[in-house]
């Protein structure tokens, strides 16, 4: 029995209780180490995670500004008969970066403005929208009859007669960017093109 004399060969012995081993240093070294990395595995798929769910934010918020953009186009409907030299839409190509913060939008809502001044409404709206709203973006509407080049979406435009009218918006992250502050004209993808009118929109010069 533990703990009780007992008797063996004519000598007393005396079982004592065994021991308890515990864990060594380099045991717990291990195992804080497989928590880190596994801490750290972790981290980065949450990072991950935000990030594409901020893209994925961006892109929708973007096809939405788009829409809004080929909206105002259809309601200034006075600018479907002049020539695109002559429609202010068909001109914007805004640049967030290389532009700076744009004027604030003239407000036609006590004093109604006339088709130009509606125009400049519009286009004054959509540059400080995609100011607030995007990192380092770029806004351009325009014809192109081929905004695909094979490999990649392009910003430059044909301004073929009959090509659709394009808004195209692009950004570049602010991590991509770091400090910089890179124009998007010098090299930020374009990642959004959507056809907002037919080749019947307007005249050509």
């Amino acid at each position: 029995m533990k703990g009780q004399a007992i008797l063996r060969e004519g000598c007393c012995v005396r079982r004592w209780p065994p021991r308890h081993r515990g864990h060594s240093l380099v045991e717990v070294l291990v195992a804080l180490a497989v928590m880190a990395i596994g801490a750290l595995g972790a981290s980065a798929t949450l990072l991950a995670a935000r990030r594409a769910a901020h893209h994925a934010m961006l892109m929708s918020e973007a096809v939405q500004l788009a829409a809004r953009a080929g909206e105002a186009m259809r309601t200034n409907g006075g600018y479907h008969v002049v020539t695109d030299a002559a429609n202010p839409y068909l001109q914007l190509d805004y640049d967030a970066v290389a532009d700076g913060p744009p004027a604030a939008p003239p407000d036609c809502s006590d004093d109604p403005c006339d088709q130009a001044g509606l125009a400049a409404a519009d286009l004054a709206s959509l540059r400080r929208a995609l100011f607030d709203h995007y990192p380092l973006a770029r806004i351009k509407i325009c014809r192109d009859g081929a905004p695909w080049d094979g490999t990649a979406m392009r910003w430059d435009c044909d301004g073929a007669a009959t090509a659709p009218v394009f808004v195209k918006i692009g950004w570049r992250e602010r991590l991509e960017a770091r400090d910089d502050r890179v124009s998007p004209a010098s090299g930020a993808p374009l990642l959004l093109a959507i056809p907002v009118a037919d080749g019947s929109t307007g005249t050509a010069p």
